[in-house]
């Protein structure tokens, strides 16, 4: 899965909008 598949997963399965933004934040850091 690319990317762009798994966030259009995860948005579509989690409703939580805080918890989007900490996996997105724990992916950037993550990264660095």
């Amino acid at each position: 899965m690319t990317r762009d598949e798994v966030l259009d997963s995860v948005k579509t399965n989690i409703e939580n909008e805080n918890l989007i933004k900490h996996m997105l934040a724990t992916e950037a850091i993550m990264r660095a």
